[in-house]
């Protein structure tokens, strides 16, 4: 055959074209979630996908595989994806970034004792979050519900309950996690001095 750049392969004066490959186009999804990928290619005889990463392919010599991200892949935050087609007249290939969000973690913290009053929460902590949320299973009041450390005054009724339990709830585009510590309230001591 004669490849289309006038090199004659197998001398029978047949015209055998080149491959070609069309541009892959850069793709996000969340780390729970494979990616469907659909190449587009002409005149060829061979496809080999490869990952700079760690993940799966569903089959590595089809158009149209899906691809799971390894543990590395998502703590990169993105990986290289490579098709290549090949025939006898050569090869050529095209590559994807593929952007890999995280799902948000989030710890509320240890419980705690705390005094009457308001007290400040310090053991928190989240990643990966866009949204962050702080909710009482009581009738206190935060300062800021919208922050890491807000200070939490209690009510009257959370006093009287000895405590109670606070919820701190993160959200990013693949997914909400919430978790929650318990309080306990330690009652003030009145003295009486009498004469």
């Amino acid at each position: 055959e004669i490849c289309d750049d006038g090199i004659d392969q197998n001398c029978d004066g047949s015209d055998l074209l080149a491959p070609t490959i069309e541009l892959l186009e850069s793709q996000e999804i969340c780390e729970d979630t494979p990616v469907q990928l659909n190449a587009t290619a002409a005149n060829f005889d061979q496809i080999v996908w490869t990952t700079s990463g760690d993940g799966t392919f569903s089959d590595t010599t089809t158009l149209t595989p899906t691809y799971t991200p390894g543990p590395p892949d998502i703590a990169n935050g993105s990986v290289i994806l490579t098709i290549e087609v090949s025939n006898q007249c050569g090869s050529v290939s095209s590559e994807l970034t593929l952007s890999i969000t995280q799902l948000p973690t989030v710890d509320a913290g240890s419980s705690v004792d705390v005094c009457e009053g308001p007290f400040q929460i310090t053991g928190a902590s989240a990643v990966n979050f866009d949204t962050i949320i702080w909710s009482t299973g009581g009738s206190g009041t935060f300062d800021n519900s919208n922050i890491l450390a807000p200070i939490y005054t209690p009510s009257a009724t959370d006093t009287n309950n000895g405590g109670g339990m606070l919820i701190l709830t993160v959200e990013n585009e693949c997914g909400i996690m919430s978790d929650e510590f318990l309080y306990f309230i330690t009652p003030s001591i009145n003295l009486t001095i009498q004469g």
